[in-house]
C-alpha cells in the first residue's frame, strides 16, 4: 500500500451507490468517527472504503475494529454493501492461527463478511521464493476454508520479489487484485501482467487526500475487470477442501 502499514489486518467495505462501471473509493488507517463516515458515505464519489483491523504481529487493531463499527453506523453497511477483510500476513505464524484471530474479532461485529484480502507488500518474505509460495498457498487455502473469497493487495515489484511474477496463487479461481501502484492516474494504464492477473480489480492510485477531515488513499475500480476470469470452480474447491 502506498500508505505505510505497520499492521496486520485491514477491512474494507464496498458501498455501492449506482450501476456505473467505474467506481472510486478510498482507504484510511486513522481513527474515523461515525459522523466522519457519514460524511464520507454521503459523498457519491466514494462508494466503498478500506479499513484496517489488525496488526502485523497477528494481533487485532482496536482502532480498526472501532472504525468498522463507526463505518457501519455511518451508513456503509446498507443495501448491497459488502465487507471485505484485508490483512498483512505474518510469515512466521501459522496461517490458520492468524485467520482464527481475524475471524473471532470480526464475528464480534455481527457483520457478514465475504472477502478476505492479504497485503503482500508489507510482509518480510524469505529470500527463498519456493518457501514463500508454499506459505502463501497455505494461507490462500486457509482463507478458502473460512468460507471467504480470497484477494490480494500488491504490485508487480512486491509479487515478483517475493514469489516470482509468473507464480499464480490459484489457477482455478483468480482472486481479486488491489493493485497498489501509485501512478496518480485513475485507470489501469501501466499495469504489467503478473501472478495470473490480466488486469486488477482495484487500483490504489493516489495517496494523502483529505476528505471530511480524514486522510485517505483513493482507490479506483472497474466493476467488470476480470469478470471472465472468475470461475465457479472456486465453490467446488471449497467443498472438496472441507
Amino acid at each position: 500500500m502506498s500508505i505505510l502499514f505497520s499492521t496486520f489486518c485491514v477491512i474494507f467495505l464496498l458501498f455501492s451507490l449506482g450501476e456505473s462501471v467505474e467506481k472510486v473509493g478510498f482507504e484510511t488507517i486513522q481513527a474515523v468517527s461515525a459522523s466522519q463516515f457519514k460524511c464520507l458515505a454521503s459523498n457519491s464519489t466514494l462508494p466503498y472504503v478500506f479499513v484496517r483491523v489488525g496488526l502485523a504481529d497477528g494481533s487485532i487493531d482496536p482502532v480498526g475494529i472501532q472504525n468498522l463499527a463507526n463505518a457501519y453506523e455511518g451508513g456503509f453497511n446498507v443495501s448491497i454493501v459488502q465487507i471485505l477483510p484485508f490483512f498483512i500476513p505474518s510469515f512466521t505464524t501459522d496461517p490458520k492461527i492468524q485467520l482464527a484471530k481475524i475471524q473471532n474479532a470480526l464475528k464480534k461485529t455481527n457483520i457478514t463478511l465475504f472477502y478476505l484480502y492479504a497485503d503482500i507488500n508489507a510482509v518480510k518474505w524469505s529470500s527463498v521464493k519456493s518457501k514463500n509460495q508454499k506459505y502463501l498457498s497455505d494461507l490462500h487455502n486457509a482463507i478458502v476454508l473460512t468460507d471467504s473469497k480470497p484477494g490480494y493487495s500488491t504490485n508487480y515489484s512486491s509479487w515478483n520479489n517475493a514469489l516470482g511474477s509468473s507464480f499464480s496463487i490459484d489457477k482455478d479461481y483468480q482472486p481479486n487484485l488491489l493493485w497498489t501502484q501509485n501512478t496518480g492516474k485513475m485507470n489501469y494504464s501501466g499495469f504489467v501482467k503478473f501472478g495470473g492477473w490480466n488486469t486488477p480489480d482495484y487500483h490504489l492510485w493516489k495517496s494523502n487526500v483529505n476528505i471530511c477531515g480524514v486522510n485517505v488513499a483513493q482507490v479506483w475500480r472497474d466493476t467488470k475487470a476480470n469478470a471472465v476470469q472468475r470461475k465457479s470452480s472456486f465453490f467446488n474447491r471449497l467443498e472438496t477442501m472441507k
